[in-house]
């Protein structure tokens, strides 16, 4: 039996981006999988603190909050659903919130091998939700998960996007693919890899800024079109090699990097220490 978690990250109970994660978890349920939820929103997830003790020194995160739980809780699962709610273009603070504690888990990503995920947006409407999905997608993509499927959907309302046959249908959609594992079948972006639809424009062409799949702008008979590179889509920046590689040949050489010029690091940033215009903050 399959083992479901979704992972709402709203603070509005029953909410739109809710109702879609439990409608998909429904019908995960009527396909035999085991299923649970957790609202990031009721978790401590505190901001990561850039020590990196957790990849310099192999140490576990000293932050006492819950996301080592939560990582825990994904490990057991076999699917992950992430939804949240769209706020200024991008996902709900929550959700980078947890993204950016993922390094804590970069030499224990190989725990979440061969688990698929999907993400369910909700915006108030079209053209305001450019990032949601993207952010979305780096999570999921960046815990090594595989992504089978992607649903944004319309409603500024709590509940109000229960009215969306289509949304409705779409989550159930999700659910049954999680447990099936079937191959991606969700929002159809530009990218192949990530399947989000931003595209930065370079010298020599274009980039997937999420993934980092090289790309040609085609423009044919008035109409354009994006072919990416077969070798970059393959070996995109979240496969376990790159991924690891980036941990060791960057991340881990950056410690020697500093140590060596410390010294004049200190010197040179000895004035900006002393610089102290704080503005005190009241507290009752």
């Amino acid at each position: 039996m399959k083992k479901l978690l979704g992972l709402v990250g709203s603070a509005r109970k029953n909410g739109n981006t809710e109702v879609l994660i439990k409608e998909a978890l429904m019908a995960a349920e009527e396909e035999g999988a085991e299923v649970g939820m957790i609202r990031l929103t009721d978790l401590s997830i505190k901001p990561c603190k850039g020590c990196m003790a957790c990849v310099f020194k192999d140490e576990g995160c000293w932050i006492e909050d819950d996301v080592e739980w939560l990582f825990e809780q994904m490990v057991e699962a076999d699917g992950i659903i992430l939804g949240a709610p769209t706020y200024f273009l991008g996902a709900a603070g929550i959700v980078k919130l947890f993204t950016d504690r993922i390094l804590q888990f970069a030499t224990r990503l190989d725990r979440m091998r061969g688990k698929v995920g999907a993400t369910i947006a909700v915006a108030g409407l079209p053209e305001w939700e450019a990032f949601t999905i993207p952010i979305l997608n780096t999570c999921l993509l960046a815990l090594n998960v595989r992504l089978i499927g992607t649903l944004m959907a319309y409603a500024p309302g709590p509940g109000q996007i229960l009215l969306d046959e289509k949304a409705v249908e779409g989550a159930k959609t999700i659910g049954k693919r999680l447990v099936s594992g079937s191959k991606y079948d969700g929002f159809r972006g530009l990218c192949p890899t990530c399947h989000t639809d931003l595209l930065r424009i370079t010298e020599d062409g274009a980039v997937c800024p999420v993934c980092d799949a090289k790309a040609a702008i085609i423009i044919e008979d008035g109409s354009i079109r994006v072919e990416y590179e077969e070798e970059t889509v393959l070996n995109h920046r979240w496969t376990e090699e790159k991924f690891e590689a980036h941990l060791n040949n960057w991340i881990r050489a950056t410690e020697g990097m500093f140590k060596a010029r410390l010294d004049e690091i200190k010197a040179l940033s000895r004035k900006y220490r002393e610089y102290d215009r704080w503005i005190d903050i009241p507290r009752q």
